[in-house]
């Protein structure tokens, strides 16, 4: 009879929410997130309502879904340029959730505010529902298909509850050791992530999920929305949070860490030492590349698909807008500029470089070129850097991997862009990490090297021709914290940065060339 009454027990209390794991939110000093790029103002909406004060976002790349309570469901395509947005299928159940998450393709669990947690399958044409036992208010919800466990928070007593996919009327309780509001919630393998608003200000706090506690790791509060409030956030792959907010413009930003420095895979040799910054004119706003011509003019490439000319000491001399034939451009769109004799060519994300040319009436569209070059598994090259060694008429470009099990590649192309060779980007020395985190955000060819610059780790590279890096150089992020591109002109490195809508443009910063 004891293994029976032990069952009953356990049953008993799991069915009532009778077990409770209590957690400790320590009173520590937060990092900080802000904002890094705001979504909702570049999605093309079309004939659409724009979103408005959604209340539950989740990011199963290339979609972003958004729900707005009781009004739409629909996606952002993060995998077109123009970034689109389209209805999608829902029903009463769905636009009257408070908060929904993927469990697979097709697959969601959701909550609308009381006591219910609902299931659907839409490929298996099933659905469910489970009232849990209590006065609940089930607000966010959260799990991932390769976890058997759902995590749920009831904004009723400020607890989060944990309960199995196969018996989701069974849980057990978090309770933690001081008030929390959450307003949204995410699940990544054995970390729980929470946005809490009890706080002054909104703060994010990441745990570590253990077989019977959850124990606290890090957390950040959350910039620039003191007076708005944040809805919702899920991961984002490359890093940071997107986030859902009640503010009529911004409803959907990406946020991320930009304080806190990630360690360079490679020892630094040293740091590059500034020899002057010089101001750009004021309509210059978030450079992506730099280029100079044989006769001292400079051009600059914004994410705004736009060039500028310069003179020699960076005064303005003309703009032009870049389009594409194969590319329909959006916020960021083109990377990098390089040019031969009196044509420029433009890099976009895309996969094509488009190829100006000077005539009397300044800059016109010639042609454009594929950069669709793939890697050892089949997957596209992604390229943000490009540079042209006039020796031999020839470009350079780098990839920039998104994953860091993805090996990165130098290419060297002609001029019609056909490629002539390509070598594994390596390094001989010790690593403290992936050799392919390094990010290619500006190339250039200089007296047989190639300078990289990666943003991530604010480093400039010095790679051979072979592809193998031969030294790492910091760069002071007081002086320059986002750099976008570089040009090497006699002995110096000039490069510009990119930074956020609100930000002054920085100047361009000038470095000595380590010998």
């Amino acid at each position: 009879m004891k293994p029976v009454c032990l069952l009953l027990v356990t049953c008993s209390l799991c069915a009532f929410g009778g077990v409770v794991v209590p957690v400790a939110v320590p009173d520590v000093a937060h990092k900080t997130m802000e904002e890094d790029f705001p979504l909702s103002l570049y999605v093309d909406y079309g004939s659409h309502e724009p979103v408005f004060h959604p209340t539950s976002v989740s990011v199963n790349l290339p979609m972003i879904e958004v729900l707005q309570h009781r009004r739409a469901y629909g996606a952002v395509d993060a995998g077109e340029t123009l970034l689109p947005y389209a209805p999608l299928p829902a029903d009463a159940r769905m636009l009257g959730a408070l908060d929904i998450d993927h469990d697979g393709e097709g697959v969601y669990w959701m909550v609308d505010g009381g006591p219910r947690v609902f299931f659907r399958d839409t490929e298996r044409g099933i659905e469910r529902q489970w009232r849990l036992w209590g006065h609940l208010n089930l607000s966010e919800i959260a799990t991932s298909p390769g976890s058997d466990k759902v995590w749920a928070y009831d904004a009723c007593r400020g607890h989060l509850l944990l309960f199995d996919k196969r018996m989701p009327w069974c849980f057990t309780r978090y309770q933690f050791d001081r008030p929390m509001d959450i307003t949204g919630l995410v699940v990544d393998e054995n970390e729980l992530y929470l946005l809490d608003s009890s706080e002054d200000g909104q703060v994010i706090f990441q745990f570590e999920i253990g077989r019977f506690s959850l124990e606290y790791q890090q957390s950040w509060r959350v910039l620039g929305f003191e007076d708005v409030l944040i809805t919702d956030l899920a991961l984002v792959p490359e890093g940071g949070f997107l986030i859902a907010t009640t503010d009529p413009e911004l409803s959907l930003v990406l946020i991320e860490d930009k304080q806190t420095e990630p360690e360079s895979p490679i020892a630094h040799a040293g740091e590059l030492a500034v020899v002057d910054q010089i101001a750009l004119p004021e309509d210059v706003k978030q450079p992506s590349g730099l280029y100079r011509d044989a006769l001292g003019r400079w051009f600059i490439s914004t994410d705004q698909a736009e060039i500028f000319e310069l003179d020699a000491g960076f005064g303005s001399v003309g703009r032009f807008e870049v389009t594409y034939e194969n590319v329909a451009c959006n916020q960021g769109c083109t990377e990098a500029v390089s040019g031969t004799g009196d044509s420029l060519h433009i890099l976009t994300d895309e996969g094509y470089v488009a190829r100006y040319q000077r005539d009397g009436t300044g800059f016109q569209y010639r042609e454009e070129f594929s950069t669709a070059y793939q890697g050892s598994s089949g997957e596209d090259l992604v390229f943000s850097g490009l540079s042209y060694r006039p020796d031999t008429q020839t470009f350079y470009l780098l990839s920039d991997a998104p994953d860091a099990d993805q090996a990165d590649m130098l290419l060297e192309v002609d001029a019609s862009f056909n490629e002539l060779s390509r070598k594994t980007l390596s390094y001989s020395g010790e690593l403290s990490g992936s050799l392919f985190e390094y990010d290619a955000a500006g190339v250039q060819y200089h007296n047989g090297k190639i300078y990289a610059l990666s943003d991530l780790y604010n480093t400039l590279l010095e790679i051979n021709l072979d592809g193998e890096i031969q030294r790492a150089f910091a760069i002071d992020r007081e002086v320059l914290r986002e750099p976008s591109d570089l040009f090497i002109h006699e002995g110096l490195i000039y490069m510009v940065g990119d930074h956020e809508n609100e930000e002054p443009t920085p100047p361009v910063t000038v470095f000595a060339l380590p010998q």
